[in-house]
């Protein structure tokens, strides 16, 4: 019974292709705002498996409007940056909270600012030792050697975020200010690639 309510109620929409986000979104966008769906979905909340916290943090970054509409910043598999757009426009998403953690601001900006792909040929003399630097997007960091990357403000910084020797590093969106060190005592062998 509760089914057939819920295709009712949901078809039209479903068929429409409101969205592409997957049925929780299309099932959110015919239902209401997040948190409204109640036990007909199963799920109520986008948030669910998530901290909330890193949600808002995440929509509410600066770096978003810089990146791709089409991303979905890991672990955040089941959320576009476009869906997230929208949604604090439509103001379906508060604001953080005020006691939000510098950790986690910069830990949602590292998930947008950073990717990573193979290495095809450096562009750039390496440097043996830490690099500490303000990139932007379109910069890049070629790692020789395993190597750790972390956002900073001031003395605060993210998580670290590990690479593997052979990959570049491309920054997304910017500015942000990196620390690239080593996974060892040793430091990275790596080299920043401007576009300046």
């Amino acid at each position: 019974m509760i089914a057939r309510i819920v295709r009712s109620v949901v078809a039209p929409c479903w068929d429409s292709g409101v969205a592409t986000l997957g049925r929780l979104v299309r099932l959110h966008l015919c239902a209401g705002p997040v948190g409204q769906l109640g036990d007909a979905s199963g799920q109520t909340d986008v948030t669910t498996g998530h901290n909330p916290d890193q949600i808002t943090a995440l929509a509410h970054s600066e770096l978003l409007s810089q990146v791709p509409g089409d991303l979905r910043p890991v672990p955040f598999q089941d959320l576009r940056v476009a869906w997230l757009r929208r949604a604090v426009a439509d103001g379906d998403i508060p604001d953080p909270p005020d006691d939000l953690s510098p950790q986690t601001r910069l830990n949602v900006d590292a998930l947008l600012a950073l990717t990573d792909e193979p290495t095809v040929s450096a562009t750039c003399a390496p440097i043996d030792g830490r690099i500490v630097a303000t990139v932007d997007a379109g910069d890049a960091i070629i790692l020789a050697s395993p190597a750790q990357v972390v956002l900073t403000d001031g003395d605060d910084q993210s998580s670290p975020r590990t690479y593997q020797a052979g990959t570049t590093v491309v920054i997304q969106a910017g500015p942000v200010d990196i620390v690239v060190r080593g996974t060892d005592d040793s430091g990275p062998i790596a080299c920043l690639s401007t576009e300046s």
